[in-house]
């Protein structure tokens, strides 16, 4: 995806790519006055993350192609012993400094897990918080945040109650 902004607006390689509903992607080429991103269901893309209930880490892969049926997404998720379960909230691992990403920002929620006998990861299959097939506005993260957010940059969760009404 090229955006109209550029390393003449601060943008730079490896800056993070979100819009109002959680990660996009990154930046991975900055020139004048556009900048290309790698989308975060991009097959070749590579997300640290965690899981937001217990901070257990893993890499979150794409494995779209833009313009495909659907957007996918997989969670490795690193500890064979925690427990992951669908529904689970997905967000970037980051660090404040050298990381592409900023922390805490959302990726998508476990929509199944998948259990391998003799696997040393888990696989769980992840439903993008970003809606990739009608993009429109988002924003390029310039300087991450002093300190870490932790989750305040995530949207409450879904009240069960008000999804049977």
């Amino acid at each position: 995806v090229t955006l109209d902004v550029g390393s003449q607006s601060g943008v730079t390689s490896d800056m993070t790519v979100v819009n109002g509903d959680g990660l996009v992607g990154r930046v991975i080429e900055a020139g004048p006055r556009t900048s290309t991103v790698l989308l975060a269901v991009d097959g070749t893309s590579a997300v640290g993350a965690r899981l937001e209930s217990t901070r257990k880490i893993g890499v979150v892969k794409g494995g779209a192609l833009p313009g495909g049926p659907e957007a996918e997404m997989t969670y490795e998720l690193f500890d064979m012993e925690t427990p992951v379960d669908p529904g689970d909230r997905v967000v970037t691992l980051g660090s404040h400094e050298g990381a592409p990403f900023v922390p805490g920002v959302p990726i998508g929620s476990v929509e199944e897990v998948e259990v391998s006998p003799g696997a040393l990861s888990r696989i769980a299959s992840v439903t993008p918080s970003v809606d990739f097939a009608s993009l429109d506005l988002v924003g390029v993260v310039v300087a991450g945040p002093a300190e870490d957010p932790r989750d305040s940059v995530l949207p409450p969760e879904p009240d069960p109650e008000e999804d049977d009404r």
